[in-house]
């Protein structure tokens, strides 16, 4: 009597369960395919390739992907992959084109993941009021003294300029120019402001534009599964080593760079919203004498990676370098300031600017004697 009641409860919930799971549909073999790829591409090149145990992360990374039809249905999937492990491995940049329910759904998983300990800060609780600022240059007058002040925005906005070499080097190009026009107006020291910058992909694009600034020297170091390479600066050009293999060029100058700049003093603003590159170029300064470091830790975004286009309009970053300064020190969780210092909680006029006020103090004092005047004899 007791197995018949068993059975007949057992029918009952087949019964209720059932229509459940029929109404999600299996994944289309356009979006397993899809979703195949990219899981192939961070596992395969990842720089942590060996510290991941793929085959419980990719299975629960498919449950978010259950019924989809279309490669976008699997972005939630692939953001899952990414952010699930410590360390980020991986980043999913969505085209223009991703429908909205798409978009809300892998909002929602970024702030859940944001909920955990040590997780990557998909959606930032604490964004930097900085981003997506141009390019700027002023000149800075402080008690007869003269300083350069330089915001560095981020390389690139799209996949299309980080994919097109002309775009990275006439931003290189620009950079340069203000650096250089710093230079002809006789600055005594340099404030570079890196707030909010995210970085934008190539790294030799930005040492290119302030290496007048870093002198002719090694300045970075990246190290990969299979590869270590050093970057450094020699006549006007981002020069790539790696071992026994000829350096190659990352990025140039047209221009004769005159070095001498290399020793002034430097003060590199940073706050939560510097990631990536500028983080890089942050540590490309690392080492160099007469510089501060002033703001607040940086995001931790420090890997080097590499861009894969996939078949949507979709990019996928696959983290493939650790970045070391010139004496091999890492900075896998970002960037810490020599002075932490809070900037205003929304963009303002440069002398209200609180870090730029502390950048002056310091550059004042490594600059004691003031620009002479030139007033006309009488």
């Amino acid at each position: 009597m007791k197995s018949l009641r068993k059975f007949r409860r057992a029918v009952f919930l087949g019964i209720l369960l059932c229509p459940a799971i029929a109404q999600t549909p299996r994944i289309s073999p356009e979006a397993r395919q899809y979703l195949d790829r990219a899981f192939q591409l961070i596992e395969k090149n990842n720089l942590y390739r060996d510290q991941i145990d793929w085959k419980p992360l990719l299975h629960e990374a498919k449950q978010y992907a259950a019924g989809a039809q279309s490669s976008f249905e699997t972005y939630p999937a692939i953001l899952y992959a990414c952010a699930k492990p410590r360390n980020k491995i991986c980043e999913l940049i969505t085209p223009e084109n991703t429908p909205v329910a798409v978009q809300q759904q892998c909002q929602s998983l970024a702030v859940s993941f944001h909920a955990r300990p040590h997780a990557i800060p998909l959606i930032k609780t604490h964004p930097s009021p900085f981003v997506n600022r141009a390019l700027l240059y002023a000149t800075i007058p402080v008690n007869g003294r003269k300083y350069g002040y330089v915001v560095i925005p981020r390389c690139a906005s799209s996949y299309t300029e980080y994919a097109d070499p002309h775009l990275r080097h006439a931003w290189a190009e620009n950079l340069y120019s203000a650096i250089t026009r710093g230079g002809s107006e006789h600055v005594q020291g340099w404030i570079l402001d890196l707030r909010g910058n995210s970085g934008g992909g190539y790294l030799a694009t930005m040492l290119a534009g302030v290496q007048s600034l870093l002198g002719e020297e090694q300045v970075l170091i990246t190290r990969g599964r299979s590869r270590t390479t050093y970057y450094s600066i020699h006549q006007q050009q981002v020069l790539m080593g790696a071992g026994k293999h000829p350096a190659q060029t990352g990025e140039h100058i047209d221009e004769a760079v005159d070095y001498s700049a290399g020793a002034l003093p430097v003060v590199l603003l940073h706050d939560r919203g510097t990631e990536g590159a500028a983080e890089s170029l942050l540590i490309a300064f690392k080492g160099r004498s007469n510089t501060l470091f002033l703001g607040r830790r940086t995001a931790g975004y420090t890997q080097v990676g590499t861009f894969w286009p996939l078949a949507d309009g979709a990019v996928l970053w696959v983290a493939q370098e650790e970045v070391f300064d010139r004496n091999r020190q890492p900075y896998a969780e970002g960037i810490e300031p020599d002075i932490e210092i809070d900037g205003p909680s929304a963009p303002t006029r440069i002398t209200f600017d609180p870090a730029v006020q502390k950048a002056e103090e310091w550059l004042l004092q490594r600059t004691a004697t003031p620009i002479p005047s030139h007033s006309p004899e009488p």
